[in-house]
């Protein structure tokens, strides 16, 4: 089997490493288990084992402790974990031996760069439904029931995921934007719906962050946890934000376009939009 040691980042960017290792477990027909996702398991309908029907105090530390505990069994070579941490095996996953080893071994991995893009999007149908939120973290949800009205009224719902915090200093600040910026592309996109769809365009607006944007006719500004948002976001029409996993994740899910959001031109175009199958 292969078991993941070691998480990387937080929220989404575990969600779509756990998937990449998850995809290709499947296709070749390998055991998978990942101990770095107990804490978020019980959001999901069918998620990945953790630690049912395996017994070792790796998968232990995985799923109690942060990875400092971990970095220190790697570097001392208390344990082989093979890690992905480059992006020069992400294509080829190089390090991977053929499946019919891993099915005679316990294999341990690690890091973000193991990449199975056409396996998730062969494999999108049934991680939509194994991935899926718990209905009861979401039905009694004021958000959500006043997002299915409005859906039910016909009205286009577009999600914009406003994301700053890291993003100041992070690439030196290529996507960090201000809320003007945000406005700029969600007015212009609404030029672009009513053109093409002949409709008219509503904007919920996700975000952890403190924004100026004053809720209107055509504005919401949604105050949920992480995993509600994101599960909204997912059964949205479009989704535009910076580069992030938390909306790459959306719009797998929901099998929904999204536009990333590159520079404060506000240019925008509604054939640029794809469904994310990776991050």
């Amino acid at each position: 089997m292969i078991i993941l040691a070691m998480r990387s980042g937080n929220h989404s960017n575990r969600l779509f490493q756990n998937l990449h290792f998850e995809a290709f477990c499947k296709e070749n027909d390998i055991e998978y288990i990942n101990p770095t996702f107990y804490t978020m398991r019980k959001f999901y309908c069918e998620p990945c084992k953790t630690l049912k029907g395996y017994k070792g105090i790796l998968p232990l530390i995985s799923s109690f402790t942060n990875n400092f505990i971990l970095r220190v069994i790697k570097k001392l070579q208390l344990m082989n974990i093979t890690s992905f941490d480059s992006e020069l095996n992400n294509n080829e996953n190089l390090l991977i031996p053929p499946p019919q080893h891993i099915q005679m071994r316990d294999m341990f991995v690690s890091g973000w760069y193991f990449r199975v893009p056409d396996l998730l999007k062969k494999h999108q149908d049934y991680f939509i439904k194994k991935y899926a939120l718990k209905s009861e973290y979401y039905a009694n949800n004021e958000m959500y029931k006043k997002f299915v009205a409005l859906k039910n009224e016909g009205i286009f719902i577009i999600g914009v995921h406003i994301r700053r915090g890291d993003y100041k200093y992070w690439g030196n600040g290529r996507y960090y934007f201000d809320d003007n910026t945000y406005l700029k592309y969600m007015q212009n996109l609404k030029s672009e719906v009513k053109n093409i769809y002949n409709k008219e365009s509503l904007f919920i607006i996700f975000s952890n962050e403190k924004i100026v944007i004053k809720e209107a006719p055509d504005i919401i500004l949604s105050k949920n946890k992480w995993y509600i948002d994101q599960f909204i976001m997912s059964q949205c029409d479009l989704l535009i934000g910076p580069p992030s996993t938390f909306t790459s994740w959306a719009s797998y899910m929901g099998n929904v376009k999204r536009f990333w959001i590159e520079n404060d031109s506000g240019e925008i175009s509604i054939d640029k939009f794809t469904v994310a199958v990776s991050q």
